[in-house]
């Protein structure tokens, strides 16, 4: 008897903690893993089963763990879990654009990038090589070289004489004052 009442302590106290614990907790944002767990008797205590619907829901298996909070702070053994949550939409697959051999950089829509752009020297963004250095920017397009002087022109509007496309390689230009 007196282990059941123990038994039904714990298990209302653990409860209690985790009624709180949610309470008190943010919303999740992506790819946050929240963690529950509640106390055990002892080391041979067995944990609570999984449900089907909780792993379907992306629930890792109960197990056996030794957490400092249980046991009144004084340290005691838990049965864990944890979720992790994902976006609700896959995240963008960053990719920079090759804009001359060996050097790329991510670009706005618009294909203009601005003095001090970080240059990288892979097509994942992952490995900074230098910055871009022009007063104006550079312009990157397909388009020609109306295309390429409207990107600098957009994105310098207030300069007068307007700025035009230097033609550097390919697609890539650089932003400079007209004569």
């Amino acid at each position: 008897m007196r282990i059941r009442g123990i038994l039904a302590a714990a298990a209302v106290a653990s409860l209690i903690v985790l009624a709180s614990m949610l309470a008190a907790a943010a919303p999740a944002s992506a790819n946050q893993v929240w963690y529950h767990s509640i106390s055990r008797a002892s080391a041979t205590a067995a944990c609570p089963s999984s449900s089907q619907a909780d792993l379907d829901a992306g629930w890792s298996p109960w197990a056996s763990s030794w957490e400092q909070w249980s046991n009144s702070g004084k340290g005691g053994y838990v049965c864990s879990r944890s979720i992790t949550w994902a976006y609700d939409e896959p995240a963008p697959v960053v990719t920079c654009t090759l804009i001359f051999e060996g050097q790329y950089v991510l670009l706005d829509p618009s294909g203009f990038f601005p003095d001090g752009t970080i240059v990288y020297g892979d097509e994942l963004c992952s490995n900074a090589i230098d910055t871009a250095n022009s007063e104006l920017g550079f312009a990157f397009t397909d388009a020609g070289q109306s295309a390429a002087d409207a990107i600098c022109t957009a994105a310098s509007p207030a300069l007068d004489p307007a700025p035009y496309a230097y033609p550097v390689a390919g697609s890539l230009y650089i932003c400079s004052f007209s004569d």
